[in-house]
């Protein structure tokens, strides 16, 4: 209740309307340093998803990983299923064989590029 009274007095009442209204009405200037900051904001945000650490990489890692290792996974159980069954492995294979431009793609875009970072340091 102590909170509820002060605040309601007619003095704070004032002063909460005249701060409202000050950071509503800006000059030019302010106004211009406002933007500036923001801007400012704005490009270390865009540093900091170009690293390798931000979540854009993190999900380019995530699917690149997982389709390489789907395509691995294909070929591993068709040769494992091929010797059981050589038509099944061969229909396992023909699946691997449509996701190989995909996955070198994929792979390609990323590992690639990965390499090449590690190779210009």
């Amino acid at each position: 209740m102590g909170i509820l009274s002060s605040l309601l007095q007619p003095g704070k009442i004032v002063e909460k309307a005249i701060d409202v209204a000050d950071k509503l009405n800006l000059s030019d200037q302010e106004r211009l340093n406002a933007s500036l900051k923001a801007y400012e904001l704005w490009v270390d945000m865009e540093k900091q998803s170009a690293s390798e650490n931000s979540i854009k990489a993190l999900t380019r890692r995530y699917l690149s990983c997982a389709s390489v290792g789907l395509y691995l996974a294909l070929l591993l159980s068709s040769a494992i299923v091929g010797q059981v069954s050589p038509d099944h492995g061969m229909a396992l294979l023909n699946v691997a064989k449509q996701l190989d431009t995909f996955v070198l793609l994929v792979g390609g875009f990323y590992f690639g590029g990965f390499a090449l970072g590690y190779l210009r340091k």
